[in-house]
Formats: C-alpha cells, sequence, structure tokens
C-alpha cells in the first residue's frame, strides 16, 4: 500500500501576480490531487478499478470453431482482451504453456473460438480476466 505525503497549492505560497491565477486553479488541482492520493492509499484492486470481470470457464479442450464456448460479458461494453491468470487442469495433461484466447463479441456473450496449449481430450477450470 503507497504512502503518500500531499503538499495543498496555497495562495499565500506564490507572488502577488500570481495569486489570482492561483486561487482559481488551486481548489480544482488540490481536490484532483486528493483523489489520486486517496485512491493510492487504500487497496485497488483490477475488479474494482478497471472495465471488467474475472470468471472460472471449465472447458474441455479442444476449444475451436466447430466447438466453441461461451461466456455471458457481465459489462456493457465490448471484451478488449481476455488474460488467463490461472490454469487448474481437472483431467489429463496440464496446459504446455499460457492459455491465450481467440474470441468474438456476440451481443452480451463472448464467444470463444480457440484456445491455445491445451491438450485435446483434457479438461480444465481456467481462471480469466477480460477487459474493455
Amino acid at each position: 500500500m503507497a504512502k503518500f505525503s500531499l503538499r495543498r497549492l496555497l495562495i499565500q505560497d506564490f507572488s502577488s501576480e500570481d495569486q489570482g491565477l492561483i486561487g482559481k486553479l488551486a481548489p480544482i488541482v488540490n481536490n484532483a490531487f486528493e483523489q489520486v492520493a486517496n485512491a493510492f492509499s487504500k487497496s485497488l484492486s483490477v475488479r474494482d478499478n478497471m472495465a471488467g470481470d474475472e470468471l472460472d470457464l471449465e472447458v474441455t479442450a479442444p476449444i475451436n470453431t466447430s466447438n466453441p464456448i461461451y461466456f455471458k460479458n457481465a459489462t456493457k461494453s465490448q471484451v478488449r482482451f481476455i488474460v488467463c491468470g490461472q490454469a487448474t487442469t481437472l483431467r489429463g495433461t496440464a496446459p504446455t504453456g499460457t492459455p491465450f484466447f481467440t474470441f468474438e463479441n456476440s451481443g452480451t456473450e463472448v464467444k470463444v473460438t480457440g484456445i491455445t496449449n491445451l491438450t485435446d481430450g483434457s479438461k480444465y477450470i481456467l481462471r480469466i480476466y477480460y477487459f474493455t
């Protein structure tokens, strides 16, 4: 957790020529930096601070255009990318590398048409994070 020492803009810290401008800018700048410092002094999480979500997908390889899988997009925007944070093997062979997703947005669902590095016939739980 980050610790910040925040110093506010004060009119009296500036020359009399600049005090008029500082008087107009200080409330805006001070408020903005207070909000940033407040956010960084608390625990930030991807789920709370980015447009996207996380979920667990149970899949049996292969996943391809003939055997796609779908998941509900909980956001109001189209998914831009998917990251696999964890792959748990339920049956078969462990993944040969980090799973990479090929997908398309389909209304409120995401259609996954490919996942690399999974062994055909093996079953996995993939913890994914998707971002919009």
